[in-house]
């Protein structure tokens, strides 16, 4: 008859009403912090931090947090609406990957100045002021990956470890990424792929998402080849059975990642993906 949520009876941090929606006891203490039953990196207390995103403790939860630059003084138009977010959903919730993704719900959707080019070293002063608030919000820094949509930066966008400024590609901890709108309107101009351009948002944001995931480049063997995308070359058709979108021939083509059904010289990148190695 009295409603007592709220109330932490065990003390262990987490009220009665989450512990016992998720069949935990509240009148016993549990140390959530170090338990992660369903291995998605993101431990129970983590899991209980985002709820309201509709996160499961017993089921695989990835986290995007997105920002924008503002819109250009000639009409450069940065935001990202939802669709291309709804059409990368769909090969990782085949594989109970269920991802959530905030570009303005309650942390992401921060706009940026505009910048007609940014440099990399800006887009880490970036990071730090607007993802992990200098330090104020770093506990998101193991929960959410991190993405910031642009006008235009160097190499055209690139993956990136927010701790320390590397030049090395994909190193351990890779948690963050930048893509960029005029790199999106040059690849529509030149209707080679055929794509939307929400198709062409998804295939980068699911590309980069696959470096956080630890398929680095040259790891498994095609990701990133930029040696590898004229026919004319032999690199072409020696990485040509690895149908991923990790390899640069299949990034606008294929909104998935490979399942290693393709020959020899596939890879079954579903197995290879590690959810802690954003973290690492």
């Amino acid at each position: 008859m009295i409603d007592n949520s709220g109330e932490d009876l065990d003390f262990d941090g987490i009220p009665i009403e989450w512990e016992h929606r998720w069949g935990f006891n509240p009148y016993i203490y549990d140390d959530f912090k170090s338990m992660d039953p369903d291995c998605d990196s993101i431990d129970t207390y983590e899991e209980y931090l985002v709820r309201d995103y509709g996160s499961d403790p017993f089921r695989a939860d990835i986290l995007l947090e997105m920002d924008f630059m503002e819109t250009g003084p000639d009409g450069e138009y940065n935001i990202i609406d939802i669709e291309p977010f709804e059409l990368m959903k769909v090969p990782n919730h085949k594989r109970n990957y269920v991802y959530h993704i905030d570009i303005g719900e309650k942390y992401g959707g921060d706009i940026i100045p505009f910048d007609e080019h940014l440099e990399k070293d800006e887009v880490y002063n970036l990071y730090d002021e607007y993802f992990i608030k200098d330090e104020s919000d770093l506990w998101r820094r193991s929960v959410f990956h991190y993405s910031l949509n642009v006008y235009e930066v160097d190499y055209g966008g690139f993956e990136f470890n927010g701790d320390f400024n590397s030049e090395n590609w994909n190193p351990p901890g890779t948690n963050s990424f930048v893509i960029s709108t005029s790199c999106t309107d040059a690849l529509l101009k030149t209707f080679l792929y055929l794509k939307s351009r929400d198709y062409i948002i998804a295939s980068s944001i699911m590309h980069e998402m696959g470096h956080s995931f630890g398929l680095r480049w040259g790891d498994p063997f095609g990701v990133d080849c930029v040696g590898g995308m004229k026919p004319w070359t032999l690199k072409f058709w020696i990485i040509r059975p690895y149908k991923s979108i990790m390899n640069y021939q299949y990034t606008y083509k294929i909104l998935d990642y490979s399942n290693g059904d393709n020959g020899r010289r596939d890879n079954d990148d579903w197995e290879q993906i590690d959810l802690s190695f954003f973290e690492i």
